[in-house]
């Protein structure tokens, strides 16, 4: 009960502060515009005329600073990333020279994997990687391997789209193509993937 009446306190001398500036700022404006008004137009054009200039290059210095910190800030969080995915894709060429040879990765050492990438993943990623990587996740665990192939290349797609890519011509099937020989009839034989590689990453 008290913290609350504290609460509403503290509200109330907020509001009240930002009452009394604005009046403070109403009344300078007012002055500054009858001294405007009693001088002569010459010398009042020419005040008007000095202070937009201060205030335009005022403006002008604190949105440029505004936009060089949010650059700072979206580089920072670009570094961050960056090695977070390229963590993933490194696992990703993993699990396809394994295929290739025969072999299938230890379980452990991909449950270790995905449990150390979700939670990089949940802090850098992005929403359309975070949204990727979910769909990717759940085919994968439906046990439809082709579905898995194809939602994997949509995560790597929004990748790129993360750090910068255009990805324009990138059809489906062109990522995928870069590691998987005849990718189309790859697509075409529906028991190329056995159940228990289905799911690599899952």
């Amino acid at each position: 009960m008290q913290q609350n009446q504290q609460s509403v306190g503290q509200n109330l001398l907020g509001f009240s502060l930002l009452a009394l500036i604005g009046v403070a700022i109403y009344l300078m404006m007012k002055i500054a515009a009858d001294l405007l008004l009693a001088l002569d137009p010459r010398v009042a054009a020419a005040i008007v005329a000095a202070s937009a200039t201060v205030l335009v290059s005022v403006f002008s210095v604190l949105v440029s600073k505004f936009l060089e910190r949010r650059a700072k800030i979206i580089q920072e969080i670009r570094d961050k990333k960056i090695p977070v995915y390229e963590e993933l894709i490194d696992f990703v060429f993993k699990i396809v020279r394994s295929s290739k040879k025969g072999e299938q990765l230890p379980e452990d050492e991909v449950e270790d994997f995905m449990f150390s990438f979700t939670q990089q993943v949940i802090v850098w990623g992005s929403d359309s990687v975070l949204h990727a990587f979910y769909k990717f996740r759940h085919n994968g665990d439906s046990g439809d391997g082709q579905q898995a192939v194809l939602c994997m290349e949509e995560l790597l797609l929004a990748i790129r789209r993360d750090l910068g890519h255009g990805n324009k011509g990138l059809s489906q099937g062109k990522i995928l193509g870069l590691f998987i020989n005849d990718f189309d009839q790859y697509m075409d034989k529906s028991s190329m993937l056995q159940p228990s590689a289905n799911n690599p990453l899952g």
